[in-house]
């Protein structure tokens, strides 16, 4: 199986799926990441890190596939500056 076919199978099962929907909370977040709290927070208002969704009044999550495509881009930033 190539890697393209093997990609399409992915994204059409349900784990993909579910991963693609999952929430993630903040302190996973930072885990992830590998930033501190202040520092996504002020990554968000640089307009340069996904916004959380409001989850309550007093609770917010970010999308798993947000922070995905983040930590891609991020990569692919450091890749280019490496020539």
């Amino acid at each position: 199986m190539t890697n393209s076919n093997s990609n399409s199978v992915l994204s059409k099962s349900p784990l993909a799926d579910h991963i693609q929907h999952s929430l993630i909370r903040r302190k996973e977040v930072e885990n992830q990441v590998a930033l501190g709290r202040s520092a996504i927070y002020k990554l968000m208002s640089l307009g340069q890190f996904p916004r959380p969704i409001k989850l309550t009044n007093k609770a917010v999550a970010w999308q798993q596939s947000a922070i995905n495509s983040w930590i891609e881009s991020r990569i692919a930033a450091s890749d280019e500056l490496r020539g």
